[in-house]
């Protein structure tokens, strides 16, 4: 639980302990404050005891929880008894200490067992910032390398857990595991940290995948030693892991894009797509890379192109149009879809001059469709361009696109279409002409009804019924009771 900025209970966090006399109870709020916005949390005295709880108790498992403690060194603190206390107890426990010098004293009044400890001036204005980087250093290094002990009023649910990781059973740990991260305790994350040291693997990798998602970055040393080690069930936990651990595994998901394995590789790149890595541009080039592999798995390059789509970055856009000529087709199709998402007009005269190369069905289809979700006059220019194709279907889909896109500029090759040789082509021109919006049309569509099969007839009434022009109105009359007693 938060109570200030920079000031946090002992039950939820990680923390270095700061022991200073009341006199510097200014200087160690203020260090509390820096070290929080550095990301290192930090519990002082009083903040961090709760109503009704025993002093004593209290400093003791804030010491015991710390990975470190900072001791503010002025000549009062090191003739209190208390502060010895504190820094004396953090020793006999292994805690890491970091003595910081803020006043001058007598060398005579240090103790000889922090005498031997090399403190941190802090006295000097000109060297101040210097050393207090020097110290966020330290700590940060201590922090990251920390083995979290279980505090000593750890719930019963949570030791039975760290007990059932050494079982010898396999099927048991994985229940206590689970159990373990079903727990909803602050303690849950520490317990989790603590398994990613198990000696059996399976725990660990497990217990980083729990922490995971939390999204704990401690899961990330673990995750990183299963995904480079040898054993291929555990490299696939951990790249999944990775995604579960979201953007703090952003550049260890970078350099998984060259594992040796071509399935974490795949994977690598299609997590850079999903929700919550997506908006990360500064992936672009590692899948730009990836893509351009000419040696590379094309699962992978498709994975990464798939991934730029959803990124839909303008700055991938020319080294793509560089692989609409791919010899696989495959990554061809993919390129042209992921054009189509990002949606960048630069794409619109490549994809049309691959559509009169190109003549597999799949890649034409697609560029169609990438012509209508890039939309603008050029890309419909395109679109009308395309109707004039051989393919019946090909010229059905265009005129179906052009429908969606509602752009004037279609609209007289839409009326050439009512008179298309294929039926359908004529059918799929009337409806587009309906929903254009334009009733200079009208006389196009009211010559259909009399004029052609009877499935371009109902498009063509259909289509009249956005008119409501008398003439319209007229025509429809005609139509319908023609219909209804054919």
């Amino acid at each position: 639980m938060r109570l200030r900025k920079g000031i946090y209970m002992t039950d939820s966090s990680l923390h270095v302990f700061i022991s200073f006399k009341t006199e510097d109870n200014q200087f160690a709020k203020e260090l509390v404050n820096k070290l929080s916005e550095v990301g290192i949390e930090a519990w002082k005295a009083p903040e961090g005891i709760k109503p009704s709880d025993i002093w004593l108790e209290a400093i003791n498992r804030a010491i015991h929880d710390a990975f470190a403690m900072v001791v503010i060194l002025t000549s009062d603190a090191l003739k209190s008894q208390w502060i010895t206390y504190e820094w004396s107890l953090a020793l006999f426990q292994e805690k890491r200490i970091f003595p910081v010098k803020i006043k001058d004293f007598s060398d005579n009044d240090i103790h000889d067992k922090l005498r031997a400890i090399q403190y941190i001036n802090l006295t000097n204005s000109d060297t101040y910032e210097q050393n207090i980087e020097i110290l966020i250093h330290g700590l940060r290094q201590v922090r990251d390398q920390y083995k979290p002990q279980i505090p000593l009023d750890t719930p019963p649910s949570i030791r039975n857990a760290r007990e059932g990781l050494n079982s010898r059973i396999l099927a048991e740990r994985k229940d206590a595991l689970s159990n373990l991260a079903q727990i909803e305790h602050p303690l849950r994350a520490i317990a989790l940290v603590e398994a990613t040291q198990h000696e059996y693997p399976d725990v660990q990798i497990n217990a980083a995948s729990e922490l995971a998602k939390l999204k704990d970055p401690r899961a990330l040393p673990t995750i990183l030693k299963f995904l480079y080690g040898n054993n291929w069930n555990f490299a696939e936990q951990a790249v999944y892991a990775l995604a579960d651990l979201g953007k703090e595994a952003v550049p260890a998901i970078w350099e998984a894009l060259n594992h040796s394995n071509s399935k974490i590789r795949t994977y690598a790149a299609r997590i850079l797509g999903q929700a919550g890595f997506n908006t990360t541009v500064d992936s672009v080039p590692y899948l730009l890379t990836t893509v351009e592999k000419q040696n590379e798995e094309i699962s992978v390059r498709k994975a990464a192109i798939v991934s730029l789509g959803e990124i839909k970055s303008p700055t991938s856009v020319a080294k793509l149009l560089n692989c609409l000529t791919d010899f696989e087709s495959i990554i061809r199709f993919s390129v042209i879809e992921t054009l189509g998402e990002i949606g960048d007009n630069r794409a619109t005269k490549p994809l049309l001059m691959l559509f009169q190369k190109d003549k597999l069905d799949t890649i034409r289809k697609s560029i169609i469709e990438a012509l209508s979700k890039i939309g603008d006059d050029e890309a419909v220019k395109a679109l009308i361009e395309i109707i004039d194709d051989e393919d019946d279907y090909v010229r059905g889909l265009a005129i179906q696109k052009l429908n969606l896109l509602h752009n004037p500029i279609a609209i007289p090759r839409l009326i050439k279409a009512l008179s298309d040789k294929d039926e359908e082509v004529r059918g799929y021109a009337a409806q587009a002409l309906g929903n254009s919006g334009d009733p200079s049309v009208g006389p196009y569509l009211i010559d259909r009804l009399n004029n052609d099969s009877i499935w371009v007839q109902i498009a063509a009434a259909n289509a009249l019924e956005n008119f409501p022009s008398q003439e319209a109105i007229e025509a429809l009359a005609i139509f319908k009771d023609r219909f209804n007693s054919a």
